[in-house]
């Protein structure tokens, strides 16, 4: 939680990394981590960080390509 002894100015930084991969023609399994980190970079003495850890992992499908006469 921010503090009341923190600093009007705060910086945030995300960082992610993932891969996505063919498990089929038309499927794909995507699985990412990610970081979000925000204080206040000790601007003055109290620096209440907070760091945010995620991953997620999900399907994505391709729609199928129509090719038309000419």
């Amino acid at each position: 939680a921010l503090s009341q002894y923190a600093s009007y100015e705060n910086f945030s930084l995300q960082e992610a990394l993932g891969i996505e991969t063919p498990i089929s023609q038309n499927w794909d399994v995507r699985v990412a981590f990610s970081d979000l980190h925000f204080s206040n970079a000790f601007v003055v003495p109290s620096n209440p960080g907070i760091d945010f850890m995620s991953y997620t992992i999900g399907l994505s499908h391709r729609l199928p390509t129509h090719h038309f006469p000419r």
